[in-house]
């Protein structure tokens, strides 16, 4: 069945919203967790919507929430507002990890915990081919369609096709790629209220 986002695709000539790609913030959205958020899509249906905000940075790293993981200093990620109790990742680990969900790009998401712990152990699944994520961020069934129609967000092909390399996904870069139609959010001062 066809998702309403046909109706974003028409006003703002953009991509539709689907596992694999990006959303990526308005700069005038602001809130703690979307202001200049770039979030990868895992899951689109009827249902709603699931994705990861890859460039908060939680403070803290996954070895200080899980006591027996086996490699240190790899960082927790803010994934969203939802699920906040929940420890979620990404991986390009393919079906080396049981129960993964391909999402495109070579990416995928969760997965078997004990095996990803397993696999990090032996050094076959290496910190740079993981990311984890504390809670997601969600849309239910219409909702994130109704909030492109109102250009709080703009959905971008990944950039990068491993964003698993970089600490951050850098929110000035993915607008600059999304090309001349965001010079204005490109433009857009930190702070409005002082221009």
């Amino acid at each position: 069945m066809a998702q309403d986002s046909d109706i974003f695709n028409v006003v703002a000539n953009r991509l539709s919203p689907k596992p694999g790609r990006i959303l990526v913030a308005s700069p005038t959205l602001r809130d703690m967790y979307f202001t200049k958020a770039v979030v990868l899509i895992t899951e689109h249906n009827d249902n709603g919507t699931v994705g990861y905000i890859l460039n908060k940075y939680s403070g803290v790293n996954i070895d200080s929430v899980i006591d027996d993981f086996p490699v240190k200093d790899i960082k927790l990620y803010l994934g969203g507002p939802v699920g906040q109790d929940m420890l979620n990742f990404i991986h390009n680990a393919g079906n080396l990890i049981d129960d993964a969900t391909p999402i495109g790009n070579g990416l995928y998401w969760g997965g078997n915990l004990d095996k990803v712990k397993e696999l990090m152990g032996k050094k076959i699944l290496l910190p740079e081919h993981i990311k984890f994520f504390v809670g997601y961020s969600g849309w239910e069934n219409s909702q994130l369609i109704t909030e492109l129609t109102e250009r709080h967000w703009a959905v971008s092909k990944v950039g990068n096709a491993d964003i698993l390399l970089t600490d951050n996904c850098d929110y000035k870069s993915e607008i600059k790629r999304m090309g001349e139609g965001f010079k204005l959010w490109q433009n857009f001062p930190e702070d409005p209220v002082m221009n």
